[in-house]
């Protein structure tokens, strides 16, 4: 059974993504993303880019974001850049988890001053 995303390669895995229609391995790495958690081949990934590099922070602020979660709970549904890690944050010498925290600190911000606004 060829892939049902590429119909070039053969489809070895059922997908949560795409309604369990059965991809390649090639098309389930480029499609992962949060709606992901809970599937073996997702964690598997989590697991083989921290041990490839433990400094890998996405992966490691991933593997915390699903360790946090209860059985069920989804990931929140929010809106991912894609980010070229080693290109942006360490070659550079920039932390994309202090970024990562600032970004999250103006939203807060951003969010406490509406409600308030809203009062």
């Amino acid at each position: 059974m060829k892939c049902a995303l590429c119909h070039t390669r053969k489809g070895k895995r059922r997908c949560k993504v795409t309604s369990a229609q059965v991809i390649c391995p090639s098309c389930c790495a480029s499609i992962r993303r949060n709606e992901c958690v809970g599937c073996d081949f997702y964690e598997t990934s989590l697991a083989f880019h921290i041990e490839l590099d433990p400094d890998y922070e996405p992966a490691i602020i991933n593997r915390i974001a699903v360790d946090r979660l209860k059985d069920g709970e989804a990931m929140l549904d929010v809106a991912l850049r894609e980010v070229d890690y080693y290109a942006e944050f360490k070659v550079q010498g920039r932390s994309y988890v202090q970024e990562l925290a600032k970004g999250l600190e103006s939203t807060g911000k951003q969010l406490s001053s509406h409600a308030q606004s809203e009062e």
